[in-house]
C-alpha cells in the first residue's frame, strides 16, 4: 500500500521460501528485477499483468521449474526481456505475449532448447542476443534473425 507510485524494483530475496498470496508487485512499475524467488513460472502471470512495466530481468533463480508457460494477455508493453541463470527448459509463448518487445538477452540458460519461432513476427524485435547458452538456443535465435533479415542476432558461446 505504501509502495503505489513505485516504477523501479528491484530485489534480491534471501529468506524462507515465499509465500506465492504474498507476491503481490505495485500496480505501476516500469521496471523489475527479481532474483532468487524460486517460484513457479505460473506466478509470471503476476508481473505479465502490470500494465505499465516496460523493462524486466529475471535472474538467478528468480523463477524455478523446466516449463514457462505464458497467458493470454501478458507483457502488453514490455520493450526489454533479461533471462539470466534460470533452469528453464521450455518456453512457449508467442508473438502477441511481447508486442512491444525490441530487445531479448538469454544469458546463463544453458537448458533452454529454443527462443520460440513466433517471435520472428514481433514487429518491434530488433535484438537478440543469446550469451552462454546452449547450441541448440543460438540456433533457433539465428534462425529468428536470418528468417526475418532485421532481427540482429548477438551470439557468445559457452
Amino acid at each position: 500500500n505504501f509502495l503505489t507510485h513505485l516504477e523501479s524494483l528491484n530485489i534480491f530475496y534471501y529468506g524462507r521460501a515465499l509465500d506465492a498470496s504474498k507476491f503481490i508487485l505495485p500496480f505501476k512499475l516500469k521496471n523489475l528485477t527479481l532474483s532468487n524467488f524460486h517460484l513457479p513460472w505460473s506466478y509470471t502471470s503476476v508481473i505479465g499483468r502490470l500494465p505499465h512495466l516496460q523493462v524486466l530481468k529475471l535472474l538467478s533463480g528468480a523463477f524455478e521449474g523446466q516449463i514457462w508457460h505464458l497467458g493470454e494477455q501478458e507483457f502488453r508493453e514490455l520493450v526489454f526481456l533479461k533471462l539470466d541463470t534460470l533452469n528453464i527448459v521450455q518456453w512457449s509463448a508467442f508473438s502477441y505475449h511481447f508486442p512491444k518487445l525490441q530487445r531479448l538477452v538469454i544469458q546463463n540458460c544453458k537448458d533452454l532448447l529454443k527462443v520460440p519461432y513466433d517471435f520472428v513476427h514481433i514487429p518491434k524485435l530488433q535484438r537478440i542476443e543469446v550469451l552462454w547458452s546452449g547450441q541448440c538456443t543460438e540456433e533457433s535465435a539465428k534462425k529468428i534473425g536470418e528468417a526475418t533479415g532485421k532481427i540482429k542476432v548477438v551470439i557468445n558461446s559457452l
